[in-house]
């Protein structure tokens, strides 16, 4: 089949009333594939959808929100490592890692392995049992707290301590600590990391989320923490560490909703705090199947400092001023505003008819100015050479 045969471009010539051209036959063949590819591309865009943003405000400032956290901290064991989360409405979650997974990570930044962890939690387990089964016993809290009191176990020495705002040290002075293995413990994993996961559950206000060392010491208008474990010159400690994940509801799986994801805050510094500065938008999806998600994005700043003062590493011309608290504080701001995205087709089916006319109309008569540009070209070129 010639090229000829496919001309659908007829051109008058003399008496005969269509001429047919290879040149012809081209251009058709040419034109088809165009109209073909620039219809598949108007198909894709009917079929494809986009967001179409709306800003409203925010008037579900009732509700509660979770903070999900999945961050490691390999050079500080979970044996001292504390959770709080604090807002201005003045709510205050002390020890919310209670509330969240800790699983020890060993030297190597895997999880510690369990047989030893397995076996000091044992140890603990048993001192503890033993004194409840002794109905006499009552554990002293050596002078933190009135001697009707009972400090039954380590912990609730430890929380006696920082409730007076005394420091523990590593527990060697107190008998319910050595029955229960814990000095050993802490020296045991001084090699070990952290890695906490989970959820916590705040007000929709502004607020703080602490990763510390020691037990929280709250009141009189302060927060701190109880440093004197952590402080030992025999613990090589810092807060080094990984984030894996930091979102605010739900989601948590584009740059918008949790940018911090995969950060590395790196430090090999003892004295050292890293800050970060939340920005948090309530944000809804509404989708064409009827469904809606809401979660929050956020952007963040972030900032890191020795808290014995002095000049900065990278900055020399740069001074910080000595105090604060070794660890990772989140601070985060609720904005009053909410964003709605709405999935919508980029364009209507009457549109989609519209676009393709239009293209199969332009595409023919650009076509065929083409080939009767050709074609006359071609006839004058014949008669010159006849000539």
């Amino acid at each position: 089949m010639s090229l000829q045969f496919l001309d659908v471009f007829g051109k008058s010539s003399g008496g005969r009333r269509q001429v047919r051209t290879t040149s012809g036959g081209l251009v058709t063949i040419l034109a088809a594939i165009l109209i073909v590819w620039l219809l598949v591309l108007e198909v894709q865009s009917y079929f494809s959808v986009g967001l179409e943003p709306t800003l409203v405000v925010d008037s579900a400032r009732d509700e509660r929100m979770d903070i999900i956290v999945d961050i490691s901290f390999p050079h500080v064991p979970c044996t001292i490592l504390n959770v709080d989360a604090m807002d201005i409405a003045g709510e205050v979650q002390a020890d919310v890692d209670g509330q969240l997974l800790m699983a020890d990570l060993g030297p190597d930044g895997n999880f510690a392995d369990k047989a030893i962890l397995d076996r000091q939690k044992e140890i603990r387990e048993n001192a503890i049992a033993a004194r409840l089964a002794n109905p006499d016993y009552k554990g002293p809290c050596y002078g933190a707290a009135p001697d009707e009191e009972n400090c039954l176990s380590c912990l609730d020495v430890q929380r006696a301590y920082a409730a007076k705002g005394w420091q523990f040290h590593d527990g060697s002075g107190f008998d319910q600590c050595k029955e229960e293995g814990y000095p050993e413990a802490l020296e045991a994993n001084k090699q070990n990391g952290c890695r906490v996961s989970g959820r916590v559950s705040v007000s929709k206000v502004a607020g703080v989320l602490h990763f510390a060392p020691g037990e929280p010491v709250i009141g009189s208008g302060r927060h701190s923490h109880d440093l004197s474990a952590y402080n030992l010159p025999s613990m090589p400690f810092n807060f080094d560490h990984t984030i894996h994940q930091l979102s605010f509801g739900e989601g948590g799986e584009t740059q918008l909703d949790d940018p911090l994801r995969g950060f590395h805050g790196a430090t090999d510094q003892k004295q050292f705090a890293f800050h970060y500065f939340a920005k948090v938008v309530a944000t809804e999806f509404h989708f064409l199947n009827n469904t809606v998600m809401s979660t929050n994005q956020y952007s963040v700043t972030r900032h890191g400092r020795p808290i014995v003062g002095g000049p900065d590493e990278d900055h020399p011309n740069s001074y910080h001023a000595s105090g604060g608290i070794p660890g990772v504080r989140v601070d985060y701001e609720i904005s009053p505003m909410k964003v709605i995205n709405t999935e919508r087709r980029m364009e209507t089916f009457s549109e989609l008819l519209m676009d393709v006319c239009a293209i199969i109309g332009a595409v023919i008569t650009t076509a065929a100015l083409v080939d009767r540009s050709v074609y006359a070209m071609d006839r004058v070129l014949r008669e010159k050479k006849n000539r």
